[in-house]
């Protein structure tokens, strides 16, 4: 009997570690998971307050005119900048996004 008993100790034992190592690589998991969602938490808010944002959108800050993706998107304030063109039409890049409008 002491044979059987060592032996089924010996795999309660690995049992245990087993079951260690696996709750470890879950606790790390959760906190990735817990990351995520703080996350899309963050981007959630961000995007249900962006029709807020439209109604305070003004096209000029100082004596710039604002970059509306930065400003409905996430809430910066950037200037856009006119680039070179060879057409008609007026083109303009966003310094923070790069965003290239034109007014065309």
């Amino acid at each position: 009997m002491g044979g059987l008993y060592t032996w089924l100790y010996r795999c309660a034992a690995e049992a245990a570690r087993t079951a260690q190592e696996r709750g470890a690589k879950l606790k790390i998991e959760i906190s990735h998971a817990e990351q995520r969602k703080s996350e899309a938490e963050a981007a959630l808010e961000l995007a249900n307050s962006a029709l807020s944002r439209h109604d305070r959108f003004d096209p000029i800050i100082g004596d710039d005119h604002q970059c509306p993706y930065c400003w409905i998107t996430n809430g910066v304030r950037s200037k856009i900048v006119p680039i070179p063109s060879d057409t008609d039409v007026d083109w303009f890049r966003c310094k923070t996004c790069h965003t290239e409008i034109s007014t065309e």
